[in-house]
């Protein structure tokens, strides 16, 4: 592949869409207005404030997630182990709690499901603001966790500050139905990452959060999710044609013949990226897909 190709090409498409910026309304626009998107990446986030996570519930077996995220509030002797008395007598007492749990539970379930429906290659890695893991493991170095020791921290306290914190974590301002579903689609993979990260169960057991530490950790995330909003004057055009440009240079594609890797098409290389680019009336290499039908399919 010649450098000077490419760097064409690069050019080209930096041409192409260096008007493109984030407007004031949160679109994605040219020079002339025209719309590309209603929200950045369809999630509102910029590129440089998220990191690679994984969804924790995806790949367990029933069994398995049963047994790490089921809060059992019916068993007094891991309740002794975990909280303190005051804790334990508001779970004994109290309907509101177990009802809260269960309906946590069910949430969980139904977020699972979808998650599956997402990913159904089972691939739990997704790209999302604020690190949930990296920021309890600081919380628990700031307020100075002691694992062994008992919380005071209420199981209806975690699902009531989860709430509101996905509440509050809005990528579409909007009260009608187009604006809800926007902003369901855009922070659905988050919501499913804080409430399973969350949890009641793994809060007070595994770490041990006492309620300041909990309440700042909330915060926290609120604050790192509204930085990791995407800001308006943001040449997005720009920055995505020199992320075409960088592996195009790097593409060693220019060539027809892969004896026998299937993976690897045609349809790669410099090549047809000038032709996308080009829009070319004539394709160099044009395929065609046979199906056999009937007998000859065997």
């Amino acid at each position: 592949v010649k450098t000077a190709e490419t760097g064409y090409i690069q050019r080209r498409l930096i041409k192409a869409m260096e008007s493109v910026m984030v407007n004031y309304d949160g679109t994605v626009r040219n020079s002339v207005g025209q719309l590309i998107q209603l929200r950045y990446g369809e999630d509102g986030l910029c590129g440089e404030m998220v990191e690679f996570q994984s969804l924790p519930t995806i790949k367990l077996s029933n069994r398995a997630f049963e047994k790490k995220f089921r809060f059992d509030p019916t068993n007094e002797r891991y309740l002794r182990r975990v909280f303190n008395e005051d804790i334990i007598k508001e779970i004994m007492s109290s309907g509101d709690v177990i009802s809260e749990l269960e309906k946590e539970w069910e949430q969980l379930q139904k977020d699972r499901e979808s998650l599956r429906q997402i990913f159904p290659s089972g691939d739990s890695s997704v790209v999302l603001p604020c690190n949930l893991q990296r920021m309890i493991w600081n919380v628990q170095k700031i307020f100075h966790i002691n694992k062994k020791a008992t919380t005071d921290l209420s199981p209806l306290r975690t699902i009531q500050g989860v709430r509101e914190l996905l509440r509050k974590c809005v990528i579409v301002v909007g009260e009608d139905r187009l604006s809800i579903q926007a902003n369901e689609n855009a922070t659905l993979l988050f919501q499913c990452l804080v409430r399973s990260t969350l949890c009641s169960k793994l809060v007070s057991e595994q770490y041990r959060l006492t309620t300041e530490a909990f309440e700042w950790l909330l915060g926290e995330i609120e604050t790192r999710f509204q930085q990791a909003q995407v800001n308006p004057g943001e040449m997005v055009g720009a920055l995505a044609a020199q992320s075409l440009g960088e592996p195009a240079t790097q593409m060693t594609l220019n060539t027809f013949h892969f004896a026998g890797v299937s993976s690897k098409n045609v349809t790669l290389g410099v090549p047809r990226l000038k032709e996308i680019i080009n829009v070319s009336k004539k394709p160099k290499a044009p395929s065609l897909t046979v199906f056999l039908t009937g007998a000859a399919a065997r």
